[in-house]
């Protein structure tokens, strides 16, 4: 007879053996004097008999085997500086919080109304580059407004978005290997409840090497018939037609790029305050050590900088761009 095995959504047919006393009641086992085609029924039955308990045994074993394995996530203690994760979701009694992957989205909420106001991801770096999180939420004016923010492993605020009201709300940031935490919270007390989704991705410093150059010989020039020398012109110092070298302040890299209508509007650098950037600063954007456009600093930030394109590039941007702020 059918029945459900467990707690699982999986039917399976439980077959209850048979008890061999009344299998031989029902057979009525021939004499020694009995007919062969008796004899051979009497064989048939106790093969079907063996059959069902196989059977029932069978789908006893299947019913355990077949349960989906509980996958336990890896989790990140909470630093005090925290306070515990207090009004915080996914945050659980022993003040851990579970560690999200690169390239996974996870879907969460945010609601102040409920005492809840704010959220924490761990994000566990292997190997240095450069971490990028957004945050995608629905825009509109009655959406509550929100923040995102990245936290070293003591929870001190490491970096927060270029742009603090952008669309969706993106930060990037150089990273070396260790724990780091993400928060997302409430900007103010809404009586709504904001659904959204965030990412994570890291691009790691590994890069191609780079293939070697290959010397070819020039070929040998033809002898060339001797002629009388001709008398040495008065050498005369050639006219410089170079700008002049400026004073570089500090070498950045270039983190990311905003563009416009298909160009490179905007750039983000990763020197800032502490290398005594300041805003209206100009620099030189060099690709493989040539220049391929001019910027000027528009802001500011504690490690970082962003700046805007002057006029139009004569290459692209890429990973190995870097930028030479000037004094």
């Amino acid at each position: 007879m059918g029945s459900l095995c467990g707690d699982e959504e999986l039917v399976c047919f439980e077959i209850s053996p048979l008890d061999p006393s009344t299998l031989e009641e029902r057979m009525d086992r021939p004499g020694p004097n009995a007919p062969r085609s008796q004899c051979r029924e009497r064989r048939v039955r106790s093969l079907l008999a063996l059959g069902l308990v196989l059977t029932w045994l069978v789908g006893l074993a299947g019913c355990e085997g077949l349960k989906a394995p509980s996958v336990k996530l890896p989790t990140l203690k909470l630093p005090k500086l925290l306070g515990g994760g207090a009004g915080a979701n996914g945050v659980n009694q022993g003040g851990e919080v579970e560690v999200i992957a690169f390239g996974d989205w996870t879907r969460d909420s945010l609601h102040c109304a409920a005492d809840h106001c704010q959220n924490f991801y761990g994000v566990i770096v292997e190997q240095a580059g450069t971490l990028k999180a957004e945050v995608y939420a629905p825009w509109g004016s009655n959406m509550p407004d929100f923040d995102l923010a990245l936290l070293d492993a003591d929870g001190n605020p490491l970096a927060r978005p270029s742009k603090p009201n952008g669309r969706p709300r993106r930060l990037t940031h150089r990273l070396l290997p260790g724990s780091y935490y993400l928060r997302v919270h409430s900007r103010g007390n809404s009586d709504t409840r904001l659904k959204y989704d965030i990412v994570t991705s890291l691009s790691t410093d590994v890069r191609a090497p780079k293939k070697p150059r290959v010397a070819s010989k020039p070929p040998r020039p033809k002898p060339t018939p001797k002629t009388a020398r001709k008398p040495k012109q008065p050498e005369t110092a050639p006219v410089s037609t170079a700008a002049p070298k400026r004073d570089v302040l500090v070498t950045a890299e270039v983190l990311d790029v905003d563009e416009v209508d298909g160009a490179a509007a905007f750039v983000l650098l990763d020197a800032g305050e502490p290398q005594r950037v300041e805003e209206d600063m100009q620099g030189e954007l060099r690709e493989g050590g040539q220049a391929i456009g001019q910027i000027v600093i528009v802001e500011v930030y504690a490690d970082g900088s962003r700046a805007r394109v002057i006029g139009d590039l004569s290459g692209e941007v890429g990973i190995d761009t870097q930028a030479d702020i000037f004094h």
